[in-house]
């Protein structure tokens, strides 16, 4: 039924998983019936009592203004039985005390502050004490460059890439090489925007990109061709690493960066 007002006698979903219109359905219907239209549609939700995961949903879903108070927040989803959800849930708001847990596509995402932590450490020690395998992807490092339109692409993204959410871990590299860049143009253009440009036009990053990308990821030979010391080097990719998730000592992610500098 289309919708007029809200009642807490219906669910809500978008219609197309568009940011616009919405559609209601009574809760009278049956619980596989329930998570089949959480499957197909994006569920609006409506919070009353947490106004911070409103925003963010309402930043991801209508195309409202960037939501957290950090300028740069990352962006993880898991994939763990229904449950263990509230316990890791719990486990990760400890950990990470100015974090975002919301569910899409029934996906976890938890939206964190960057901090020396690995997010990866933790998940294998959680996976250990579970007995099973969480799967784990590492996603975008947001800033207010990204409108919520773009970011829930991303997300709907992982969600429909099999080859991607199988994996026990996976990360934006894996999002960037698998996606149809040609179906994707706009999250593809947003992501270089906020996420590659910046490191782009810093001539110094450019230079050492290029010069890593030509001497086959060896920093000895890098550090030589550059006249630049091998520590500092090695500070410089740390902090290419810090700013974008990819490590430029890595193959796929060294693949990445050239295809984004050349797309």
């Amino acid at each position: 039924e289309d919708v007029t007002t809200y009642s807490n006698d219906y669910y809500y979903f978008y219609k197309n998983n568009s940011h616009k219109k919405i559609f209601g359905v009574n809760k009278n219907i049956t619980p596989n019936e329930y998570k089949l239209l959480q499957e197909m549609y994006i569920e609006k939700k409506i919070y009353t009592l947490d106004k911070n995961l409103q925003k963010v949903y309402e930043y991801l879903l209508e195309s409202n203004t960037y939501p957290f108070k950090n300028k740069k927040m990352k962006m993880v989803m898991y994939i763990v039985k229904e449950s263990d959800e509230e316990v890791i849930n719990e486990f990760l708001t400890n950990i990470y005390k100015n974090s975002y847990i919301i569910k899409l596509f029934n996906l976890n995402i938890c939206f964190i502050e960057e901090t020396h932590e690995s997010i990866k450490n933790i998940f294998d020690a959680l996976s250990s004490d579970l007995g099973y395998d969480v799967i784990l992807h590492e996603g975008l490092i947001l800033n207010s460059g990204y409108n919520g339109s773009d970011v829930l692409s991303y997300i709907k993204t992982y969600h429909d890439l099999e080859k991607v959410n199988t994996k026990v871990y996976s990360d934006i590299a894996d999002i960037i090489l698998f996606q149809d860049h040609n179906i994707n143009k706009e999250l593809m253009l947003s992501i270089k925007n906020n996420l590659f440009m910046p490191l782009f036009n810093d001539v110094v990053l450019r230079d050492i990109i290029q010069a890593m990308l030509k001497n086959d990821l060896n920093v000895s030979q890098t550090s030589k061709l550059l006249y630049m010391n091998r520590n500092s080097l090695i500070n410089k990719l740390d902090y290419i690493y810090k700013e974008t998730g990819l490590n430029l000592q890595k193959y796929t992610h060294a693949c990445v960066i050239y295809v984004m500098i050349n797309y």
